[in-house]
């Protein structure tokens, strides 16, 4: 159960990076790229 609900938190993680990397890429914003690395620091 508690396995299960740290794997959805990281997987939800991981797609919050990539989206804000997307739309940092796309916006070519240096603000949405910290935000994205800084999500992928918080997973370790």
């Amino acid at each position: 159960m508690i396995t299960e609900l740290l794997f959805a938190l990281a997987l939800s993680s991981v797609i919050a990076s990539c989206h804000y990397g997307y739309i940092a890429y796309k916006k070519k914003s240096i603000f949405g790229l910290l935000i994205a690395m800084n999500l992928l620091e918080i997973l370790g």
